[in-house]
């Protein structure tokens, strides 16, 4: 098998609020459930060994760990080694008396990268510190995946950019909470799962949302995870928007790499006009 051909795959969890063990042990059970193959990707939620709706900081700082030395890092190492998966998953980083919410990337070799989210939404402002890292682009036997977190895809400069960083694989742990608002009526898909599906498409990469799903006494995370590819088609339906999920797709992770452009004297790289954005917005690749 090419070493750029695997499985990519999205969990879509509900992880207890505070019970690590028990997120654990979900994170597991879905590894123990894919389809064996040389190559899989696995992502999963944001916030998966944790919980999402956290109101007590001091609780959560006690929950969080240190990243990579933590055990809870260690532990992701340990099943991305038994079940020979690189693996994406959404913690809570200590660092010092800051806590980050962070996506953190290990494989069958260890731990290899992680991303503090950038774009804090809404009450998370409470609880954690905008991140510090930058964008992450980790560089894989498979391909180059980019890492971002939920509310991050709402900003198409970091989606841009980590395709300008060369990623072949947007790697995006989320936990989507309702809103009672327009943007959130549901017709056909959700607006999370469009806006995914555009991002893939406008960045030829294939992206790969896992969210957290369930009702938490009054919000609702609803779920609706989805595998895109770079043509920005759905490689299968959403998830639904009440319940764990678990679905695959085989692909090439660097299928995006020969669609750079739609017609004979087009390319997306090519044609874009730096010379503008940068007297416009001091922008830089």
């Amino acid at each position: 098998m090419n070493s750029h051909l695997g499985l990519l795959a999205a969990v879509q969890m509900s992880s207890q609020l505070g019970d690590i063990e028990s997120n654990l042990a979900s994170i597991e059970a879905a590894l123990a459930s894919l389809p064996q193959s040389p190559n899989r990707l696995v992502i999963f939620p944001e916030m998966a060994t944790h919980g999402y709706f956290f109101r007590d900081r001091q609780r959560l700082w006690e929950l969080a760990e240190l990243v990579p030395e933590g055990s809870i890092t260690q532990r992701l190492v340990g099943l991305a080694q038994r079940y020979q998966s690189y693996l994406v998953a959404g913690t809570a980083e200590r660092d010092g008396s800051k806590i980050y919410n962070t996506a953190v990337m290990v494989g069958p070799d260890g731990f290899i990268a992680k991303y503090r989210k950038l774009h804090l939404w809404s009450e998370e402002k409470l609880l954690y510190e905008p991140g510090d890292l930058g964008l992450v682009v980790a560089d894989l036997p498979i391909g180059r995946v980019g890492l971002l977190i939920c509310y991050d895809l709402w900003f198409p400069e970091q989606a841009r950019i980590l395709r300008l960083l060369g990623a072949d694989v947007l790697a995006m742990p989320a936990a989507l909470v309702w809103n009672d608002t327009p943007a959130h009526v549901k017709r056909g898909y959700y607006m999370a799962d469009y806006i995914a599906m555009a991002t893939a498409h406008l960045n030829q990469v294939h992206l790969a949302m896992a969210s957290q799903v369930g009702r938490y006494e009054d919000r609702w995370l609803f779920g609706s995870s989805i595998l895109v590819g770079p043509l920005g088609w759905p490689l299968m339906e959403p998830a639904g928007d009440e319940g764990p999920a678990i679905f695959h797709a085989m692909v090439d992770f660097y299928e995006g790499r020969s669609l750079r452009g739609w017609g004979k004297m087009d390319h997306f790289d090519h044609d874009r006009r730096v010379d503008v954005y940068d007297s416009l917005l001091g922008y830089r690749r």
